[in-house]
């Protein structure tokens, strides 16, 4: 409804600009919003049926798409901001109409409204859609307070830090998308079995993920933006409790989607919120962008104990079962790789024989 209205005021008041962006720019990114929407619901569908083949295909899709086309009309008609906008809507398009035909084979997809279904997806989608939001602005509302009180200067710093640290969140990300479904498709017990083992896993790949990514950061940051960005290691070395911390809050709050506990999240969200608010103002006068890191750290580790307090007193998970982990684990992750680097070979032998 949001883009309907401000593609019909666009459009009716002939307006040059649209919040300082010129119109016709709002106009096509408005046409692609829809498809945008709708890529992004279908491929909910293929995750929540468990289809990761097809699901990964989708988003493959979405960003290859999006380089093709933009490729094609810089070539073709030129550089122009334009260009840009109409890529990212030829884009948007292609990966709906493959998300259509990737899902569509699960089930009829139908047009028709359903209002008992809009409102139970509408209940459903607004908790969802706070606990994004807090998480967001408990993500980036820091960088407004780092230019405030410290400067655009601190702002780089700060943003190559965390870009570095967040990192290792992919683990954690990659996990939950396979995790949720699976506890919703799952008896209580099982459900519980499968979160500890995977946040165990999750753990340890994120404890030495973010150990190797501590004693690399002054490399790193020094060898991709220069000898300037060099405190920026300091960003990297205060985030990386917290972003530990915040892998397994992510682990929990996929469990939690799964078990259809999203208000949990969402408190737990909120508190990280009010803490990241509280500590930035505290912090970020005295210490600038440091302040900031630490303080995103404490929020993120407070996240974790809401979700972990609530998940272990409404389960039969443990804090032991979950976080500590087993001779086992060890065993099922050198499985797990031996396999990826035997299919990683294995494809990269038939490319090369196809070469041939």
């Amino acid at each position: 409804m949001c883009f309907v209205g401000v593609l019909g005021y666009v459009e009716g008041t002939r307006v040059a600009t649209f919040a300082g962006i010129p119109a016709r720019y709002v106009m096509v990114s408005c046409i692609a919003l829809p498809f945008n929407l709708v890529t992004a619901f279908l491929q909910g569908v293929l995750m929540g049926a468990q289809r990761f083949s097809r699901y990964n295909v989708s988003l493959l899709t979405q960003y290859g798409s999006q380089t093709v086309a933009l490729t094609v009309l810089l070539v073709f008609a030129g550089a122009s901001t334009m260009n840009a906008v109409i890529a990212w809507l030829a884009s948007n398009v292609i990966s709906t109409l493959v998300a259509v035909a990737l899902a569509g084979s699960l089930a009829r997809i139908s047009v028709r409204l359903r209002l008992d279904t809009l409102r139970r997806l509408f209940r459903f989608g607004l908790i969802s859609y706070l606990g994004s939001l807090t998480s967001f602005v408990n993500y980036r509302f820091d960088v407004l307070i780092v230019n405030l009180f410290a400067g655009a200067r601190q702002v780089g710093l700060y943003a190559v830090g965390t870009g570095l640290a967040e990192i290792v969140w992919y683990i954690a990300n990659a996990a939950g998308i396979v995790l949720a479904p699976r506890v919703a498709s799952s008896d209580p017990e099982e459900g519980d079995r499968t979160t500890e083992v995977v946040c165990r896993v999750v753990t340890l790949l994120a404890v030495i993920a973010g150990g190797l990514l501590a004693l690399s950061a002054p490399f790193v940051v020094v060898l991709f933006f220069g000898s300037a960005f060099a405190e920026s290691a300091w960003a990297v070395w205060l985030l990386l409790p917290g972003i530990v911390t915040f892998s397994v809050a992510r682990v929990l709050s996929m469990y939690l989607l799964g078990r259809n506990r999203l208000k949990v999240d969402l408190v737990a969200s909120s508190v990280g919120l009010v803490l990241t608010l509280i500590l930035d103002f505290v912090l970020i006068p005295r210490f600038g962008f440091r302040g900031a890191a630490a303080a995103s750290s404490i929020a993120y580790t407070a996240t974790m104990i809401v979700d972990l307090v609530w998940v272990t007193r409404n389960s039969t998970i443990r804090p032991s079962t979950l976080l500590v982990p087993r001779r086992h684990d060890l065993r099922l992750l050198a499985l797990r790789t031996r396999e990826t680097l035997r299919f990683a070979t294995r494809g990269f032998s038939r490319a090369e024989s196809g070469l041939g």
